[in-house]
C-alpha cells in the first residue's frame, strides 16, 4: 500500500511537472513539488500511524505561553 501511494504521487507529479516545464513555470513547479512532498509525508503519517507535527500542534506551541499570561487561572 505504501508503494502504491508513492507511485500515484510520482505519477501525478510527472504529469503536472511535464506541463509546467513546457510552459516554463519553474517557480510554480518547485512550489508544487514541495507541496506534493509534504502531502506524501502526511499520507505516510496516516498509513503508518506516525507522529508528524500538525498545524494545530504549531498553534498550541505558539499560543500556550501567552494564553497562560493573559488567563493565569484557566485550566489547559
Amino acid at each position: 500500500m505504501v508503494y502504491l501511494v508513492a507511485v500515484i504521487y510520482v505519477g501525478i507529479s510527472i504529469i503536472q511537472g511535464r506541463s509546467m516545464l513546457m510552459q516554463k513555470k519553474k517557480a510554480e513547479l518547485a512550489v508544487y513539488l514541495i507541496l506534493m512532498l509534504i502531502a506524501l509525508a502526511y499520507s505516510y503519517d496516516v498509513m503508518l500511524d506516525l507522529e508528524l507535527p500538525t498545524p494545530g500542534m504549531l498553534l498550541k506551541l505558539l499560543f500556550e505561553k501567552p494564553s497562560q499570561w493573559v488567563f493565569p487561572n484557566s485550566a489547559h
